[in-house]
């Protein structure tokens, strides 16, 4: 979803993510598969929680039912914009 936040951000995160596994795979410590499997796991665990509440963020941003309240919350300053924020870039 759009609301992850910058794309080149989460792109040298994941690129820090694989790297330990790519560095056994080379020192033929692990094979492809395993490097796979353990970069795929990895890459679950460090972006699942950022990629889950962005995506129900832009679900409620482009939901017609959502659009009044929000305008209200936002408009009103109760929106948790700030936590919203860091949530949707860990």
């Amino acid at each position: 979803p759009p609301f992850t936040g910058n794309g080149m951000s989460m792109a040298l995160q994941s690129a820090e993510c694989a790297l330990p596994f790519l560095v056994a795979y080379s020192q033929n410590h692990i094979d492809w598969k395993q490097t796979l499997s353990s970069m795929e796991q990895a890459l679950h665990q460090r972006f699942q929680s950022r990629l889950r509440w962005a995506g129900m963020l832009q679900n409620m941003l482009l939901s017609s039912f959502w659009q009044t309240p929000l305008k209200i919350l936002i408009s009103s300053g109760i929106a948790p914009l700030q936590p919203l924020f860091h949530l949707t870039r860990n």
